[in-house]
């Protein structure tokens, strides 16, 4: 699959929604891992279906509570019940809007799911665990400290046994404070993991740790 065979296709809905065939996913995934325009597509949308859904369920309870509220209430409302980076980010997509008609039929566990991944220890609470669905993406939301190397913001996340399984490096316009990443069902398997996130300044070349996080995924 090539990048215009993807746009042409509408692979990243298809994707995101549960409408592709198994062959064609591993296809895709496999593209998708080497277009740097297909990758920011699928986390974007991925954004934009999480707050769209959002929307939708709002919706609905307003109306079961026969309570009449204007729309910019209950955009107001639900922007409130999701993390506000999130709410934020989807404002930014170049989203095709073929896909909101289809959200209204599409089944719960369709929808992806969103982890935040939170300094939580260093604050006394429990080790963050996370529990995806098999098979299925997911966003990981990772909390940026703050701290003054942010004109590149480069994030890892290693296996108990040291090995680097995902990376990747954002501009400091998008990680402002929470950043959000699409997971493959297949990268991060049952385990403890840790999440480094490195910076530097426009003035240096190389990266100093700005946190390091631990996770458990179940």
């Amino acid at each position: 699959m090539d990048h215009e065979g993807s746009v042409k296709s509408q692979a990243v809905e298809r994707y995101l929604l549960g409408d592709m065939p198994a062959a064609s996913q591993e296809d895709f995934a496999a593209h998708f891992f080497s277009c740097t325009e297909c990758a920011e597509d699928l986390k974007m949308t991925s954004l934009f279906l999480d707050v769209t859904r959002t929307v939708i369920k709002e919706d609905k309870i307003v109306g079961q509570a026969s309570v009449k509220k204007s729309p910019l209430s209950r955009w107001r409302s639900a922007r409130y019940a999701i993390a506000a980076s999130v709410a934020c980010l989807s404002f930014m997509l170049y989203q095709n809007l073929v896909v909101i008609p289809r959200l209204k039929t599409a089944a719960a566990p369709q929808a992806v799911e969103v982890f935040p991944i939170t300094n939580a220890e260093s604050r006394g609470g429990a080790q963050t665990a996370i529990s995806p669905v098999a098979g299925k993406p997911y966003l990981l939301l990772v909390d940026i400290p703050p701290h003054d190397e942010r004109y590149r913001i480069r994030f890892v996340i290693s296996n108990a046994a040291g090995v680097e399984v995902f990376a990747d490096e954002v501009p400091d316009k998008i990680a402002q404070n929470t950043v959000p990443f699409l997971i493959s069902p297949w990268i991060l398997i049952r385990g403890e993991y840790s999440l480094q996130i490195l910076g530097r300044s426009e003035e240096k070349d190389s990266f100093t740790t700005v946190a390091r996080y631990s996770f458990h995924v179940n």
